[in-house]
């Protein structure tokens, strides 16, 4: 999420995510005022009646009453009456339903409580998280850029020039100082950007010869990179990743490996009646003791059952992490099958 204007009376902001439209459906309650760009099918008094009228674009303010997950699409739906509309054939008064997707800006008109001031911060906090980072390394220059859901920031460079390359001892002892500094940056930048992801990219072998360097250093490091083959030096060869489509396929697998080991965890927990518990219920009673540590949903849950809202307020209140778990895979499917909700739990209840 992006806030891109802020104004007395509210706030404008892009969805970045579709863990951002979660975000905006615990912000907004009814009595809010929604403003945006949409479609309206307006009808003309000449038109016959199986005639539905032309769709047209339009900007329209709504008072919330309604605000609904599309089943069918990943897009939220804030429905309300008409309070402003650009277009004087929109008549004020009737209903219309906003349907935000990633990628749309709103404008939210509210007075925020503080906790929805948290809310907001924590949204904003989750955009601005990197999801990878890219060394894009050559024997004489180091490029260290991370992967934001807003974008790419190039945050660091080493530049070396390895000697002796007439001399193997004294080369090897130059590239190994080289290799040194780039591994310290390496740590300091994964630890304070929080990554779980780390792709190594270059040019010729060179790549190669950091990581067996890595493998021997720092082997639980070396567990999170990824090798990349480019064509490319310096800040091209980051373009170049993005272009491939490395990123996704990297975070794809991570997520899902992630939300596998969670699932898997929860049910291994079960079976030994351990600590985890699963269904409406019983999550929300390990809530109310402040139990939960770990609260699984799958998507299927989110959308269809409207006590799910609750109980990841009551998770983000009593400081337990939330994961919402895709069906798309074996995962969210074994999930799905035991109720769609399931927890981790911090000791027994």
């Amino acid at each position: 999420m992006k806030i891109l204007e802020e104004r007395k009376e509210g706030i404008k902001i892009k969805i970045e995510t579709l863990d951002d439209l979660w975000y905006l459906k615990i912000l907004l309650k009814e009595g809010d005022k929604v403003a945006g760009k949409t479609f309206r099918r307006i009808r003309s008094e000449n038109t016959v009646r199986a005639d539905k009228g032309e769709r047209i674009p339009v900007f329209i303010e709504i008072d919330v009453e309604k605000i609904k997950f599309s089943e069918y699409k990943n897009s939220l739906r804030i429905t309300g009456k008409i309070r402003y509309a650009s277009d004087e054939s929109v008549p004020l008064g009737s209903y219309h339903t906003i349907e935000v997707r990633v990628g749309d800006s709103i404008f939210i008109s509210k007075e925020f409580s503080d906790q929805e001031i948290e809310i907001l911060k924590e949204a904003l906090k989750h955009s601005k998280k990197a999801e990878v980072l890219i060394l894009c390394i050559e024997d004489d220059e180091a490029e260290f850029s991370v992967v934001r859901k807003r974008g790419v920031d190039n945050i660091a460079r080493i530049s070396y020039a390895v000697s002796g390359k007439k001399n193997i001892k004294e080369h090897d002892a130059s590239k190994k100082e080289f290799f040194s500094q780039v591994l310290n940056k390496l740590k300091e930048l994964v630890e304070r950007e929080e990554v779980e992801k780390v792709i190594i990219a270059g040019i010729g072998f060179f790549k190669e010869d950091f990581y067996e360097f890595l493998k021997e250093k720092e082997r639980k490091l070396a567990e999170m990179c990824s090798i990349v083959d480019v064509s490319s030096s310096a800040r091209a060869c980051i373009q170049e990743v993005l272009r491939r489509g490395v990123i996704e396929k990297i975070c794809e697998e991570s997520r899902i490996s992630t939300e596998a080991r969670l699932v898997e965890e929860v049910l291994k927990e079960i079976a030994k009646d351990g600590k985890a518990t699963y269904g409406l219920s019983s999550v929300k009673e390990a809530l109310s003791y402040s139990a939960v540590d770990t609260l699984l949903v799958t998507d299927n849950a989110l959308k269809k059952i409207e006590e799910v809202e609750e109980i990841m307020k009551l998770a983000r209140d009593t400081g337990a992490k939330t994961y919402i778990i895709s069906t798309e895979h074996e995962a969210g499917e074994k999930l799905d099958s035991i109720g769609g909700v399931a927890a981790l739990l911090r000791f027994k209840v």
